[in-house]
């Protein structure tokens, strides 16, 4: 028998072709069912289509610091502007109170100068920051008394006391004394006194009180109520000259140096109010006959060696003098030895210390980024003691032992480690009054110029003998046991203390 014939098992060319083709297509298929689709604007666009992933090590790392940093200044805002809010709806409803239409409202004062190292508008930044607020809901006015270097608000405090202190005993000043502190000052306060008393305004007849911003300030404060309770009312006459032209080269005698301090920046703003630029001008010194001729180099004309004198007065002329505080009425060594005036009441302020840390320099960039990002503690520290000046409530200073050195040269001393020794401090020995500790911290952070300009006078007066130079924020807090006793300081009461935890819980 003859076999069928066998089927070729192997497809041709073409059936090939068509089963190669169609895995192809398949997958083709399924990878265009698989690709997510596109906006064909963004497409159009040239956009691509971005797949979302994970971003790289390095991106998670910038990722995290700056989410973390961005969030611990949300939260450190949020919580400053929660404590801000608290301390103004604690003094809120003292504004409701009603006012008579031919009655001040109170008023305190505010007294701030610029840190060391640093510009006034620091200062007044941190004024409007922190203080402002809880005054303006307190329903409290206020003046401002402002410094722009060393010596201004000694200088303004002492003239403000003394002003009183000649209303009340009817002292005249003489031309010398008001061509000091200008005319138009004294003329602008006693117009608007007129027309009070003509329309029958009557002034605030309640507790008024200061705000002392920072260390600084609060030393240069103790230094003027002193000069201007226990000084003089007019400007003492020294030995052999005029009193209208204090003498530059003998200050020992009214208990400083000329006021001569660069270190501090300027600046060009105009104070808020009552301004202690106003005052008289640094004493002129003039070349003598004795001073020692100039020699010209070598090779050289006078007139290139030196400028012309018509050049050098037109350059004098073209550049105005900085106006510095006049030296005080009092050294600090004479207040044991002044006698107290008549016009002196039983209480003196009270006083709201409010903190001013100002730290300055690029090596202390972490202790400046902390205080940055914990804000919201030093407005819940500033709302209280603003608080406590808006309610009245204060209580006076207190002395507490502290076991010093007295080799530490940032350490508050009495009169009598101060100039002679002649002064008497406040306290046994070992202890230490609240006035000279308070806020005493703050000097940690004042710039190494300050101190080394310090270092530098004490170097020298001890070389000479001599008492050496005045500086009023580098020296201790100097006081007397007879002002010393009279201050006070706001405080906050129970009662408003017990309302003030309510508030906080939500509850008041």
């Amino acid at each position: 028998m003859s076999e069928p014939p066998r089927q070729n098992a192997s497809p041709s060319s073409s059936e090939k072709s068509s089963t190669s083709s169609s895995p192809n297509a398949s997958s083709t298929a399924k990878a265009a069912e698989a690709a997510p689709r596109q906006n064909p604007a963004l497409r159009m666009l040239g956009i691509p289509n971005w797949k979302p992933k994970l971003p790289s090590r390095n991106w998670l790392i910038f990722l995290t610091i700056t989410t973390s940093f961005t969030c611990a200044i949300l939260y450190d805002r949020h919580y400053k502007r929660k404590s801000q809010e608290k301390w103004a709806r604690v003094v809120s409803h003292l504004q409701k109170d009603p006012l008579s239409t031919k009655q001040m409202p109170r008023r305190l004062t505010v007294y701030l100068a610029a840190p060391p190292g640093d510009g006034l508008r620091i200062a007044r930044e941190h004024f409007h920051e922190y203080v402002r607020p809880v005054l303006e809901k307190g329903g409290v006015d206020w003046d401002v008394v402002e410094g722009r270097r060393e010596g201004d608000v000694r200088a303004g405090t002492a003239e403000r006391i003394r002003r009183k202190r000649r209303k009340a005993e009817g002292v005249v000043l003489d031309e010398a004394d008001l061509e000091q502190w200008g005319k138009e000052e004294a003329n602008k306060e006693d117009a608007i006194e007129s027309v009070r008393e003509l329309n029958g305004v009557k002034e605030y007849e309640g507790i008024g009180g200061d705000i002392v911003i920072g260390r600084h300030v609060w030393k240069e404060y103790v230094r003027g109520l002193h000069e201007g309770w226990l000084g003089p009312l007019k400007r003492p006459k020294e030995e052999g000259g005029d009193e209208s032209q204090p003498s530059t080269t003998d200050q020992s005698a009214i208990g400083g140096e000329p006021w001569q301090l660069s270190s501090t920046p300027e600046s060009t703003s105009t104070p808020l109010s009552d301004p202690i630029d106003n005052l008289s001008g640094s004493p002129s010194t003039t070349q003598t006959d004795d001073a020692p001729p100039t020699v010209q180099p070598p090779g050289s004309t006078p007139d290139e060696s030196e400028p012309s004198d018509s050049e050098s007065e037109s350059e004098s002329e073209s550049k105005p003098k900085k106006p510095t505080p006049p030296p005080p009425y009092l050294p600090p060594s004479a207040y044991n030895s002044s006698p107290l005036p008549p016009t002196l009441p039983s209480t003196l302020g009270p006083y709201a210390l409010i903190p001013h840390p100002h730290i300055l320099g690029f090596l202390n960039t972490r202790i400046r980024l902390g205080r940055y990002l914990t804000r919201r503690y030093l407005a819940d520290q500033i709302g209280r003691e603003v608080a406590a000046a808006v309610f009245a409530s204060s209580r006076p200073f207190q002395n507490s032992s502290l076991s010093s050195s007295a080799s530490e040269p940032w350490s508050s001393t009495s009169a009598a480690d101060h100039g002679s020794g002649e002064g008497a401090g406040v306290g046994a020995e070992g202890e230490q009054s609240e006035q000279a500790k308070s806020l005493d911290w703050e000097e940690r952070d004042w710039p190494k110029s300050v101190r080394k300009e310090w270092e530098k006078r004490w170097g020298e007066d001890e070389e000479k003998g001599e008492r050496r130079a005045e500086s009023v924020w580098l020296d201790g807090v100097v006081l007397d046991e007879r002002i010393a006793e009279r201050m006070r300081r706001f405080v906050l009461d129970a009662e408003e203390e017990d309302r003030i935890r309510k508030i906080g819980k939500g509850e008041g």
